[in-house]
């Protein structure tokens, strides 16, 4: 009982992140990227990949340009799971500007830990990331700065409708 609490609780405490449509762009931009994509009927043949990716994400943790998500793709859009056919659980992977390979080898942790690290070639020879451009604070002066609070309040009233 006590080894399955603690299962559980190691389990949970190395999550990869889940990908999401809104800050896709943003978690990923200039990142190489490892995703595990599923869905909640996958059931066991998810689950029994689940520790090995866990191992893939802390062998990969102090690689500043990767990152290593989870797509439920259930929840999300079908663009974040367009090249994804057949069944579940698939893993991608690729550069963040680029489709996304799809990884059909072995799923156990010492396979995903030895196909990660050899794709860290790949991520040295990413371009460097551009910096982003500041806002121009001119922009927002005047009527501008107005109507961008209107449309904030609009907003905000919209959001506290009921459907």
């Amino acid at each position: 009982m006590v080894r399955f609490w603690l299962v559980l609780l190691l389990g949970v405490a190395a999550r990869a992140k889940p990908m999401v449509l809104g800050t896709y762009d943003a978690d990923t931009e200039g990142k190489y990227l490892f995703l595990f994509y599923h869905t909640f009927w996958c059931g066991e043949p998810c689950a029994a990949v689940r520790p090995a990716w866990r191992r893939l994400e802390e062998s990969l943790a102090a690689q500043e340009r990767v990152l290593v998500g989870e797509v439920d793709c259930a929840d999300v859009t079908e663009m974040l799971c367009a090249n994804v056919t057949g069944s579940y659980p698939r893993i991608g992977y690729g550069a963040a500007d680029t489709r996304r390979a799809i990884y059909d080898g072995e799923t156990d942790a010492a396979s995903l830990e030895a196909f990660g690290a050899a794709r860290l070639p790949d991520v040295a020879a990413l371009p460097p990331r551009a910096p982003r451009p500041k806002a121009d604070p001119s922009l927002l002066a005047g009527g501008d700065r107005a109507k961008a609070a209107a449309s904030a309040a609009a907003i905000k009233n919209f959001l506290k409708m009921e459907f």
